[in-house]
């Protein structure tokens, strides 16, 4: 897919996704949420995470849109998906465990983009989110 396309096939699903959102540009092929760039000072530690493994993506030409941090309606501590990255939504997972507690932490970041795609119910559920 031509990087073109892809940047319109990202920007499509994110738009669609958070129709009322302002895409900031913040670096090469890196766009975030305008309501989500306060999070760079809340969460700074938080923020250089996500951005350095998303830099290891775009670097080979990947498009990432950080989508804004919101809770999901009826569901406590439930929040979106970090974000759309090439097309597909993304829950990004930085995780320093025990193989026992690999499996509980690999469910929570399914039930989060499950949760967005309940959210949005337009969109197909993918058949690896359980």
């Amino acid at each position: 897919m031509k990087n073109k396309d892809l940047l319109e096939k990202t920007l499509s699903l994110a738009k669609a996704l958070f129709s009322e959102e302002e895409w900031i540009p913040v670096e090469t092929n890196i766009f975030v949420a305008k309501s989500r760039l306060s999070q760079k000072e809340r969460e700074s530690e938080k923020w250089e995470k996500e951005m350095s493994q998303v830099r290891i993506l775009t670097s080979r030409g990947s498009i990432a849109y950080f989508l804004p941090e919101v809770e999901v309606k009826g569901k406590t501590g439930a929040k979106s998906a970090d974000l759309v990255l090439d097309g597909e939504i993304v829950e990004m997972k930085t995780i320093s465990c025990s193989r026992a507690t690999l499996g509980e932490k690999f469910k929570i970041g399914c039930n989060i983009a499950k949760n967005l795609l309940n959210y949005k119910k337009s969109f197909r559920i993918y058949p690896f989110i359980v």
